[in-house]
């Protein structure tokens, strides 16, 4: 289970339905950069990467946590490793070497140069934007357990697409003030419900990314938006102290170079969004003690 699971589930979406508003979006943003290949989870993933790069070169306090692209090379259940030893005096697994895990660690090595090379100049090159499209390729292994069959290799027209991408992206929307935390999890929260881990958090505002040619809030992501408040409620994101209050929510279009924010105030009373982190937290331990079923 993860919370974009939970969240599909018929009664939590009727649920968030019936107790939040929908916030409007009503901008007419033309679609800046169409897509240059098929490739659309692969190049949204790549950009995901890009863009975290851009906002720590200009929040240098951004708080990181490393890369789920790492995971291939320390996670016991990557698909990559095998006969894997923990070594508790490292901490780190020591697996058998192949061509596989060869290949994910000249990718994360080029990556981790390319990303402070970038941070130290913010010159974005060909080779930062074959980097973070290689590492977009080793997430499914920790996703879903996919070996990309491509892993390593990168097309032409998907470096392009991001390097359009990322030169309409906007610094004011992603400049914080005092808080900035890149892909955040929710503590004890995002355990709750199996693996949550937000895109962006500034200051106050949550912040989703998507690579769409639809300027549209699907009720998907909005129920995803919702979900990451109610476990804020629960647990602090980034486990940061003082928790933190989430005043707004909101989506970042990357092919528009739009961003789209809503007040959560505006969706639902205080005494009411208690109410609802209540039920949510007693639906996600059901879910996660056995088969669901309708409340």
């Amino acid at each position: 289970m993860s919370l974009i699971t939970l969240v599909k589930e018929r009664d939590v979406a009727d649920q968030i339905g019936r107790v939040f508003k929908r916030p409007r979006l009503e901008a007419s943003v033309p679609l800046l950069v169409p897509p240059g290949s098929r490739r659309f989870t692969l190049v949204g993933t790549a950009f995901d990467y890009l863009l975290r790069f851009y906002i720590k070169r200009i929040n240098p306090f951004a708080v990181d946590r490393k890369w789920v692209a790492e995971g291939a090379l320390s996670d016991p259940f990557s698909p990559i490793l095998h006969d894997a030893i923990y070594d508790p005096y490292t901490q780190t697994n020591e697996y058998k070497q192949t061509d596989q895990t060869r290949a994910v660690e000249r990718i994360i090595h080029k990556a981790k140069c390319e990303h402070d090379a970038y941070i130290q100049s913010g010159r974005i090159t060909d080779e930062l934007l074959t980097s973070v499209l290689c590492l977009a390729q080793i997430d499914p292994m920790m996703r879903a357990g996919y070996v990309d069959r491509e892993l390593g290799l990168t097309h032409e027209e998907d470096v392009q697409d991001l390097k359009q991408m990322i030169s309409i992206a906007k610094p004011q929307y992603f400049k914080a003030r005092d808080l900035c935390l890149l892909n955040p999890r929710f503590g004890k929260a995002s355990q709750l419900v199996g693996g949550a881990d937000a895109d962006l958090f500034l200051d106050d505002t949550l912040i989703d990314i998507k690579v769409t040619t639809k300027l549209e809030l699907h009720s998907e992501t909005l129920h995803q938006l919702i979900g990451y408040v109610a476990l804020n409620a629960i647990s602090a994101i980034g486990d940061t102290t003082p928790r933190p209050v989430i005043a707004k929510a909101g989506v970042y279009f990357a092919r528009h170079g739009y961003l789209f924010t809503f007040q959560i105030s505006e969706l639902i009373e205080g005494a009411a969004f208690e109410s609802f982190v209540i039920w949510f937290q007693e639906r996600a331990r059901q879910k996660s003690a056995g088969p669901s079923r309708t409340m």
